[in-house]
């Protein structure tokens, strides 16, 4: 089953980011994310702001993130967690 991604949904995660004053939503799984974002990969983390909306990846997933993902920009990363802590 594949899920068509919808800015709507990532626009109304901004709003409960905004109105709840919350900084940030760091989101790693991959259902969660297919529904947001519409990856359908096996690898990423989905860090959704106030104001964008940054998709992480390996590089083995990176023209399939380009070609896939609802977001403000798609940032390649050679660990996960190291590249999480330097967007945080």
């Amino acid at each position: 089953m594949t899920m068509t991604p919808n800015p709507t949904r990532l626009g109304q995660l901004h709003s409960v980011l905004e109105s709840h004053r919350l900084d940030a939503c760091l989101l790693l799984s991959l259902p969660n994310m297919r529904w947001l974002c519409g990856f359908t990969g096996t690898d990423g983390a989905l860090l959704v702001t106030r104001d964008q909306t940054l998709f992480l990846t390996d590089s083995r997933y990176a023209t399939q993130a380009e070609e896939q993902v609802t977001a403000d920009r798609v940032v390649v990363y050679r660990q996960k967690l190291e590249g999480i802590a330097d967007i945080l």
